[in-house]
């Protein structure tokens, strides 16, 4: 490089430019061959990215029921959550040993965890009613573990397959158990949010470790915001 190459900014550029292509021409097909092997690299590291895409990061902020939305999901808070499907792998209806079990499975992590905000069951349904001039807001479905003839009479059968509850916290033919679990935000990562994800592997395992050996004719599925 000369001296007024040197001295010229613009010309060191170019001079460094043109050595770099000659470089890179004299090794073309090295740089090929490295190039797909990145490319190789990088395409396997994408199967594994993930995305949680909320309704809120679909809609243009100066959408006119954007602050609405945004309004909505601060009063009810339930972005995160986990659902769980329970079933009977031939389809036929749970029994009352099967439904206390799950119950009390329930209960235990409702009990021992502090980072769960809530949790709604098929037997949390509850129904208003007026008797004898009193309004009543009545489980739907009461069961007493400790007295299984007593769990669900006909009549409360009749209440839930006519009430608001039919198809969301119950299958439509009524044989699945459905438990949703309500996860509470912590204070990091993006905007939108965030939880803790090791709490939902922690909570299929104590199902996988419990119940389930219990009663090997049922099924678990999962579905839920967390569980992409």
């Amino acid at each position: 490089m000369s001296e007024f190459q040197k001295k010229n900014p613009l010309r060191k550029f170019r001079y460094l430019l043109g050595n770099g292509q000659n470089w890179l021409l004299k090794r073309s097909k090295w740089v090929v061959a490295t190039s797909i092997a990145l490319f190789v690299i990088l395409s396997l590291g994408l199967t594994q990215l993930k995305f949680l895409l909320l309704l809120d990061d679909l809609i243009d902020p100066d959408f006119k029921t954007y602050t609405e939305l945004r309004t909505l999901n601060s009063e009810f808070d339930d972005t995160y959550n986990l659902t769980l499907f329970l079933r009977d792998r031939g389809g036929n209806s749970l029994k009352m040993g099967e439904i206390c079990d799950i119950w009390r499975w329930v209960q235990k992590i409702s009990d021992s965890r502090g980072d769960i905000k809530s949790i709604f069951t098929t037997l949390d349904a509850r129904l208003a009613s007026d008797k004898s001039g009193v309004l009543k807001y009545e489980f739907l479905l009461d069961p007493t573990c400790d007295s299984p003839e007593s769990w669900v009479t006909e009549e409360q059968e009749l209440s839930l397959q006519k009430s608001p509850w039919k198809n969301l916290l119950a299958s439509r033919d009524g044989n699945e158990f459905v438990a949703s679990f309500y996860l509470i935000p912590t204070n990091e990562g993006s905007r939108f949010g965030a939880f803790d994800t090791k709490v939902v592997s922690q909570i299929q395992s104590r199902l996988e470790s419990s119940v389930l050996p219990q009663h090997t004719n049922l099924e678990a599925r999962w579905g839920g915001t967390a569980t992409y």
